[in-house]
């Protein structure tokens, strides 16, 4: 293997700006930093708007799964693309999304009988996807591109 050299770490503008440029690119790799930057992003701007929303339709439930299908929406590229980062495939984007709508769903519903069920499978589900998102990038070429955080 040859020396690589590591590129200087993302600042929230930055991180922010090229994860939405590439809002529906669902190839190539992201960076921890570009990932986790979008996510606090999306995080406050789906706090806002939870919060007026809440204040407008005054249907909490309702509220928090429009949000949370939204957040889904614009999160499940960079999702990939971090997937990518770690040599994974991006298809397990798909089930945490899919997990949490369902989620939404049955606290929507207020299915009560399956109101356990979902929290145990949000808890599960959520520090496994904590877990994968901070894995180390990997720093050379991997099926998915390029390393964006390493040059060769």
């Amino acid at each position: 293997m040859y020396e690589v050299q590591k590129k200087p770490r993302l600042n929230f503008g930055e991180a922010f700006d090229l994860a939405s440029s590439r809002l529906i690119n669902f190839s190539g790799r992201s960076r921890r930093s570009e990932y986790w930057w979008w996510y606090l992003a999306t995080f406050i701007i789906s706090l806002i708007a939870a919060t007026f929303m809440g204040i407008v339709i005054k249907n909490i439930a309702l509220v928090q799964f429009v949000t949370a299908v939204v957040d889904s929406l614009l999160g499940v590229a960079v999702t990939v693309r971090r997937l990518h980062d770690v040599g994974d495939k991006g298809y397990a984007a798909y089930g945490f999304y899919v997990m949490r709508i369902i989620t939404c769903i049955i606290y929507f519903f207020q299915l009560s009988d399956q109101i356990i069920w979902a929290t145990s499978m949000i808890c599960g589900g959520f520090g496994l996807y904590i877990f994968i998102m901070s894995l180390k990038d990997s720093e050379y070429e991997n099926d998915y591109g390029p390393s964006p955080k390493y040059i060769e």
